[in-house]
């Protein structure tokens, strides 16, 4: 854990969280030790998450199974970017995080805000790009993208 210059600020790694087969997210309550033994969950400065996955849970933190990319279409754009592009997939749940989409070649790697159409589809705008194979990768947070950048074939991305 590290702390910013004015004490107002602990950053952590948040540890890994067993989900039970069959369970999409779980929520864990936010507390902090300073002895490790006296625990609290003082949130007077605390800014909940407005999402309804989060009612009555505010002062928690959300843990999903990552989700599993199937297909990525249309599978040939322009390079000039802007075509619609739908991505499917299990576990594409609405966490109250941005939903973004990275498109990569290896060298170069570009982001894009997405919108979850419904459990098994995302949707976005591809980024204009180097003509080329593309891998896809979704973010549910805007932070951690799935592990997995093959999608069972590239995006081609046509000069």
């Amino acid at each position: 854990m590290t702390k910013s210059a004015d004490g107002l600020v602990l950053t952590c790694i948040s540890p890994m969280w067993h989900l039970e087969p069959g369970e999409a997210y779980a929520m864990a309550l936010v507390e902090l030790t300073l002895n490790g033994v006296d625990y609290v969950s003082d949130t007077t400065e605390f800014e909940p998450c407005g999402h309804p996955l989060f009612a009555g849970l505010g002062h928690h933190f959300c843990y999903y199974a990552p989700p599993r990319l199937t297909d990525v279409s249309a599978k040939f754009l322009s390079c000039r970017g802007h075509d619609q592009v739908v991505i499917r997939g299990a576990g594409l749940l609405e966490c109250g995080g941005p939903i973004r989409v990275a498109f990569s070649n290896g060298t170069t790697t570009k982001y894009v805000d997405a919108s979850r159409v419904d459990g098994d589809r995302v949707e976005c705008r591809a980024p204009p790009f180097a003509p080329g194979p593309c891998d896809v990768a979704v973010s549910l947070n805007g932070q951690q993208f799935t592990g997995d950048w093959t999608v069972g074939s590239h995006l081609k991305l046509a000069s």
